[in-house]
């Protein structure tokens, strides 16, 4: 008996791409928002309806849980190089916001699980400077447990910034990220 085992990669979701497949958004996420956002950022948008500035798209964390993945159809919410994207458990009438980001430029729903849904991968940034996050379920909503922000070294043309990672007690222990031609190697050293 054979047993294949295929790698399956995460769904992701660009920020400068539309949803394949959008979903109508149910009018508390838009309550939500046009609260959470509030008027002044609401108003680059110039007169836009709160239907027309977001889009969605249904994605499943599980096979009993749905989620409205939420971002803006049109850039007038969007940094340089990043938009905001929440993600939302609806029941009845009641939008419960499960995740948010104020800027990524992409979201993958990974493969890997924790307390029974997928965690989360999010991207954002430019060439001289990003930042990427993963988040996990902790049975009530999505918690950060990696960070890296990073800037471009021009010269040595590598990375530099600061990593953070969850402990398994919960601790968020920070490490500072330096190019490996900054790092003396021992096995160069002469005696």
């Amino acid at each position: 008996m054979f047993i294949s085992i295929s790698a399956q990669s995460g769904e992701e979701f660009k920020i400068e791409e539309r949803f394949k497949a959008t979903a109508n958004i149910p009018a508390p996420i838009i309550a939500y928002l046009t609260n959470e956002l509030g008027g002044n950022q609401l108003a680059a948008c110039q007169g836009s309806q709160p239907h027309d500035i977001f889009e969605a798209h249904i994605v499943s964390l599980n096979a009993a849980t749905k989620a409205y993945l939420v971002k803006p159809a049109r850039m007038c919410l969007c940094g340089t190089d990043d938009c905001p994207m929440w993600l939302f458990k609806v029941k009845s009438k009641t939008a419960k916001p499960i995740w948010h980001t104020d800027g990524a430029n992409m979201l993958e729903i990974m493969d890997k699980k924790l307390n029974g849904l997928p965690k989360l991968k999010e991207s954002g940034g430019a060439v001289a400077h990003g930042h990427e996050s993963i988040y996990a379920w902790d049975r009530s909503s999505y918690t950060e447990i990696y960070s890296n922000v990073w800037v471009l070294d021009a010269e040595k043309n590598c990375r530099v910034g600061k990593e953070t990672t969850q402990l398994m007690d919960g601790k968020m222990v920070q490490h500072n990220k330096k190019c490996v031609q900054d790092e003396e190697n021992p096995a160069l050293k002469t005696p």
